[in-house]
């Protein structure tokens, strides 16, 4: 009887410690969890603590950048459809303002709510005549024929590059301006397809500014290196002027100048 007491006292204290330990282990569990999701929760406040450092860096430069500009655009998209519209004018605009000037530093402000564009920069030599024709649609098309509404080979989305040069005929040594321009690689790629099969039956090509008729030439044989000009009775004001708005990528739609502050 002695014995039994014994083993069912011995049981009971082997049960006892089998329970505390069981109990130890839990707590040193759910302490290690509390711990690891503490440490967790701490890692995810330092990760958004520091990204909303660096956005109220990334603004504060902004602001500072803005405030060292003495001058501005104020554009209105009257007839942006949307958000997404409204970003590809404002991409247009940048480009265009890098085309003309591209040394020159500039600021772009979208305004949503009002469909309006503010480009901020310093004043410089030309930028009145950027004002004048920056919010034009300003599309460039090689068409195919020499009426508008023939097949658009080519826009001025794919022209790399457009200037103005003095051009001399040997063969009667004279000189006259010329429009040189140079297509990107895709462009070069469409537009040597395009003459190979008008060169074939000596087809015309020509080429449109919006509703303006720049020239019909006759393709004689296939050009494929990407590289074209335009002849006329250009002086070089005017061929001048011509390549700065050929080099310019085109808009949706013409917008408008709401004001302009040149200093």
């Amino acid at each position: 009887m002695k014995k039994l007491i014994l083993l069912a006292s011995l049981a009971l204290i082997l049960t006892g410690c089998a329970s505390g330990e069981t109990e130890s282990k839990t707590e040193s569990s759910e302490s290690s969890a509390e711990t690891t999701a503490a440490s967790v929760t701490n890692e995810a406040e330092e990760e958004v603590s520091a990204e909303e450092e660096s956005a109220v860096e990334e603004s504060a430069a902004e602001e500072e950048k803005k405030a060292e500009y003495n001058s501005s655009i104020t554009y209105t998209c009257e007839n942006a459809a949307d958000d997404a519209q409204l970003d590809t004018i404002a991409d247009v605009l940048d480009k265009r303002f890098d085309s003309m000037f591209s040394e020159q530093e500039h600021y772009i402000e979208k305004d949503y709510a009002n469909k309006e564009i503010k480009l901020e920069f310093d004043n410089t030599e030309g930028m009145e005549d950027f004002v004048e024709i920056s919010p034009l649609e300003n599309k460039v098309e090689f068409i195919k024929g020499e009426e508008k509404s023939g097949e658009v080979v080519l826009t001025n989305n794919n022209i790399k590059s457009c200037e103005n040069r003095l051009y001399m005929d040997y063969s009667n040594d004279s000189t006259y301006w010329v429009i040189a321009m140079e297509f990107d690689e895709e462009g070069t790629q469409i537009f040597a397809d395009s003459t190979m099969e008008l060169s074939e039956n000596k087809n015309t090509i020509s080429i449109w500014l919006d509703d303006e008729l720049l020239a019909a030439p006759t393709v004689i044989e296939p050009i494929m290196d990407g590289k074209c000009q335009i002849s006329g009775d250009y002086d070089e004001e005017r061929s001048a002027e011509l390549a700065k708005k050929i080099a310019m990528k085109p808009l949706p739609f013409d917008i408008a100048v709401k004001g302009s502050e040149l200093n």
